[in-house]
């Protein structure tokens, strides 16, 4: 009984702020049905205005420098020029499980869903920013050998280094972005531009 409760409360929390400026958000997806119950949540739950856009139909002015996007993984890619430049304002449509802020797992139940997007809509209002700890040029490069399916005796061979280092650059990785698995690593490089859609995975 507690489930309807919490997502009341939430509901109830985000209506408070009604009477300011819908947050305006795109949906860019090839999945219409996904986008139309994404949009029923954003829509129920949030002070939002959506819209559902092709993304044959996207172009620089729809943007008003604080649209929020929502797109899927090959949407992304497809158009990773348009969202390079949009990245603090982009959020991607995954199913791997992923800590990442700029990443909502469509796998979640309703209830986890919707604490996961009233977190990214609260957090709208706020100066979005690169984290604090940012990536070293080494753990970047670690990324992107990772990101492009290398195994670590593989990295540690390309990079001159040991696999210890290897190990621990992984580690540091990690607890800078809560991404564990490398098809999570892989979405991070292609949304931050160390790594395009062109580039030959193993």
């Amino acid at each position: 009984h507690t489930r309807p409760h919490r997502i009341k409360t939430i509901q109830q929390s985000h209506q408070q702020s009604a009477k300011m400026t819908p947050i305006k958000i795109i949906i860019i997806d090839h999945d219409t049905l996904r986008a139309i119950g994404l949009r029923h949540l954003l829509t129920s739950y949030f002070n939002t205005m959506v819209e559902i856009v092709s993304p044959c139909d996207i172009t620089p002015d729809n943007d008003n420098n604080s649209t929020i996007y929502f797109t899927s993984t090959d949407c992304h890619a497809s158009m990773l020029d348009f969202f390079i430049q949009r990245r603090t304002r982009t959020i991607i449509l995954s199913a791997h499980q992923c800590s990442n802020h700029d990443i909502l797992n469509i796998s979640l139940c309703e209830e986890d869903l919707i604490n996961r997007l009233s977190k990214i809509i609260s957090s709208i209002g706020d100066t979005r920013s690169l984290p604090a700890t940012e990536l070293s040029s080494r753990e970047i490069d670690v990324l992107k050998l990772v990101a492009l399916g290398y195994l670590n005796k593989e990295i540690a061979d390309k990079l001159s280094i040991s696999i210890n280092t290897v190990l621990t650059h992984r580690k540091n990785i990690t607890a800078k972005l809560g991404i564990r698995s490398a098809s999570g690593l892989s979405v991070y490089a292609i949304m931050n531009g160390h790594i395009s859609p062109s580039d030959s995975h193993r």
